[in-house]
């Protein structure tokens, strides 16, 4: 993914992802990383979509940061986080993301795009930790929908 082409609230959780992962001892970024991030932005987007499908943000969060305890970690010298790996994963779901950028016609990849992403692929932990919260594409399109009306990223 160009990260020219990502919005500043996306290439801000993909720099805090990789603050979560160093803070925890993790070598690498992962999903579970970048939704906790995205979960955390002050005013932002996906807290937003979160709530519009009546559920409550921190639960979700609070849940994602147990996805993010089971990650193994290393100790040792530390790596700064503009310098952590991301996962194969990580770097999937980002072109998932841009893939959704396309479909819906936005010329930037934005938070919303990484949030249906995390629904399409493989079955991750992260992907069956939104089901599990009842979280479909379908519903999310909708709540995305209502967010942002017909505005375009």
């Amino acid at each position: 993914m160009d990260l020219n082409k990502a919005t500043e609230k996306t290439r801000e959780a993909l720099s805090q992802a990789q603050v979560i992962a160093v803070k925890n001892g993790h070598q690498t970024a992962d999903e579970p990383h970048l939704l906790l991030a995205m979960l955390g932005q002050d005013n932002g987007l996906a807290p937003r979509i979160i709530a519009k499908l009546d559920l409550e943000p921190a639960v979700l969060a609070a849940q994602t940061e147990k996805l993010v305890q089971q990650i193994p970690s290393v100790r040792g010298s530390g790596v700064a986080p503009g310098q952590i790996a991301v996962t194969r994963e990580l770097n999937e779901l980002l072109v998932r993301a841009a893939d959704e950028a396309k479909r819906m016609d936005d010329e930037y990849i934005s938070i919303e795009h990484v949030l249906l992403a995390f629904l399409s692929g493989g079955k991750t932990a992260t992907r069956r930790l939104l089901e599990s919260f009842n979280i479909t594409k379908d519903r999310l399109s909708q709540a995305i929908t209502a967010v942002r009306g017909g505005q375009r990223v």
